[in-house]
């Protein structure tokens, strides 16, 4: 039995388009992952936004918030976007280090590393689990 020409190039086109489709699907993340990278992204974008409350705290006040980030939620324009826990209802930590350094950790979800800059766009690799950001700010000058 003699297959045609055109037959063979029919199973080979279905080959090709089969396996092309098994290999984008196979590159494609699954919507819960997506959904977990997003919710890393929304931390990174907190605890930045928590930094800068920080930073602006110290500028004011000549040091670091000392009891916790509480004091960070009083009546303040430069204040009012911050949260201290992430959406979940897991709270940020804080730890001061010395009087120009201090820790802020989080809980997240997956890995971001250099591979990862689409959800994470303020640069702020963290691998999974707790992680936390040792951060500076710059000593006040009289």
């Amino acid at each position: 039995m003699r297959v045609a020409p055109s037959s063979l190039f029919a199973i080979f086109m279905s080959v090709v388009v089969a396996g092309a489709i098994a290999a984008s699907l196979s590159l494609m993340e699954s919507p819960a992952q997506a959904r977990l990278k997003r919710n890393d992204a929304a931390r990174v974008r907190e605890l930045l936004i928590l930094s800068k409350a920080i930073e602006n705290y110290q500028r004011i006040h000549k040091q670091l918030p000392r009891e916790s980030l509480d004091i960070l939620r009083q009546p303040d324009p430069f204040t009012s976007n911050v949260r201290l826990k992430d959406a979940s209802g897991q709270p940020y930590e804080y730890a001061i280090k010395d009087a120009t350094t201090y820790e802020l950790c989080a809980h997240f979800d997956t890995v971001a590393d250099e591979g990862t800059s689409s959800y994470d766009p303020n640069g702020w690799k963290h691998g999974s689990g707790r992680y936390c950001f040792n951060l500076h700010v710059e000593p006040h000058t009289p």
